[in-house]
């Protein structure tokens, strides 16, 4: 956690991610999850709200999705996009209702995103 908060650099933070098993730590997990959206990396951002996924059916559940609603409105496309792939682990009416926003998003990443988990 020391070197994610010191490090800013995205090759860090993004094996960090890929390098550690937050199956039995939910509460890390957030943790590395919430300093990732707020540093300046688009893939560090993507790879925490994938990331936030794992949260679903944990007692940080609400709080991810808290999280990814507040990323289904930014501007980046590819991240909308990466919002509306796991958004449908989150059986919430939030979550459902930004689903249905998304499938209206003028970029068509962000709407093929929304209709890969109806396959």
């Amino acid at each position: 956690m020391k070197l994610f908060r010191q490090d800013s650099n995205w090759l860090i933070r993004y094996s960090i991610f890929a390098a550690i098993d937050f199956t039995n730590y939910p509460e890390i997990l957030l943790e590395f999850c919430t300093l990732g959206l707020k540093g300046d990396d688009p893939l560090v951002k993507q790879t925490a709200i994938a990331s936030l996924g794992q949260l679903a059916k944990t007692p940080q559940e609400s709080i991810a999705l808290e999280l990814l609603l507040c990323c289904a409105n930014t501007e980046q496309g590819a991240t909308r996009a990466q919002v509306a792939r796991v958004l449908r682990y989150f059986d919430d009416p939030r979550a459902q209702a930004a689903l249905m926003n998304l499938r209206q998003d003028s970029d068509y990443r962000v709407v093929g995103a929304t209709l890969e988990g109806l396959i």
